[in-house]
């Protein structure tokens, strides 16, 4: 199976904008909830697109097989 580096994965960022979305209302207290939650909902259909699309494999080790 093809890989490529962790960071051109759809899904990982999903995650990340999923996990920085519901984290960031409560450390950044001029960020409305409303935000977060806007962000929540985009970062897991960025995450389920990213699934449904995913052909390759992911690396982290920067060793590509």
């Amino acid at each position: 199976m093809e890989s490529k580096p962790w960071y051109q994965s759809l899904t990982l960022r999903g995650v990340f904008l999923t996990t920085l979305a519901a984290f960031a209302p409560k450390y950044a207290a001029i960020i409305p909830p409303i935000v977060g939650d806007l962000g929540t909902i985009a970062g897991l259909i960025v995450t389920t697109i990213g699934r449904i699309r995913t052909a390759k494999g992911v690396t982290f080790t920067g060793t590509q097989e």
